[in-house]
């Protein structure tokens, strides 16, 4: 009979088939969704500490990050899917809107943020590779977001990012958040960038989403 740590384990250890193997086995074993939700933050905070120490390599973050996505959509989502009103306070964290910015297709580090977003109870809507800043926009109106995120790995199409808050402007979204990452980004200012927040990793956004909410100290 496996327990919540078998599976904080094996998430950590990137076992994506075995995560959700008993992920579902912990569901009909009796446990809750949000019991799930819970091994799989302590995974992020597992990884979160061998990042401070500098004890990881990226192939782990990303098989950890498999891992999880697979345990997120094959069981806790699905499982949401069937009884929406009984986990009606998922997802109530905040609406995030992301995708990496028009003339940019890598998305390996933007999917990384999607699951772990999902994983600590946000919304997000993920719109893919090689957006317009509008598109961002547009989408953050209709979805009534809280964030927009922005990925960009080319330092010739992180200029666009700028377009963003100037357009949330133009649409009186002045509460709407923007958030950059990526490697294009991390050598300049946000007030460069024109947005709220750069981001230097995965961790450190879900840091500083967590200080908004007042869960952790600054």
């Amino acid at each position: 009979m496996h327990n919540v740590a078998d599976l904080v384990e094996n998430v950590i250890q990137g076992n994506a088939k075995e995560s959700v193997i008993i992920a579902r086995g912990l569901l009909a074993g009796g446990h809750s969704i949000p019991r799930i939700v819970e091994g799989l933050t302590r995974a992020l905070d597992s990884l979160d500490a061998k990042c401070h120490l500098n004890q990881f390599n990226l192939l782990e973050i990303l098989l950890a990050a498999r891992a999880m996505k697979e345990v997120v959509d094959e069981v806790v989502c699905q499982e949401i899917e069937k009884s929406p009103t009984e986990f009606g306070s998922m997802g109530k964290k905040g609406v995030f809107v992301i995708g990496t910015i028009q003339g940019d297709i890598h998305d390996l580090g933007k999917n990384i943020v999607v699951t772990l977003l999902r994983t600590v109870g946000y919304k997000v809507i993920d719109l893919g590779k090689d957006i317009p800043p509008a598109q961002f926009v547009v989408t953050a109106k209709e979805e009534k977001a809280n964030f927009i995120g922005v990925s960009s790995l080319i330092f010739s199409s992180a200029a666009s990012i700028r377009e963003i808050k100037r357009l949330l402007l133009e649409e009186n979204m002045t509460n709407t958040m923007v958030i950059a990452g990526g490697a294009a980004v991390k050598q300049v200012e946000k007030e460069d960038l024109n947005v709220d927040m750069i981001a230097e990793d995965a961790f450190e956004l879900i840091r500083f989403l967590q200080v908004l909410e007042g869960n952790v100290a600054e």
